[in-house]
């Protein structure tokens, strides 16, 4: 799994943050159209990972109409 590595290259140590990553990777998948609202959902449940996720999915692009 790409994700086995990911507490120590964060400098993480095993335990809660570690149980917060194994949560989320062993749920199910959960069909959603709109990712930022899913994550600010759960950021009770997954407080580390949804401020990643919303760091990244907030950031703007650039829309191309032809």
């Amino acid at each position: 799994n790409i994700f086995d590595h990911l507490p120590s290259l964060a400098g993480i140590t095993a335990g809660e943050d570690q149980d917060e990553l194994d949560q989320y990777l062993s749920a199910p998948p959960e069909p959603t159209k709109d990712a930022l609202s899913w994550w600010v959902d759960r950021r009770n449940s997954y407080p580390r990972l949804s401020r990643m996720a919303l760091d990244y999915l907030s950031i703007p692009g650039e829309l191309y109409l032809t």
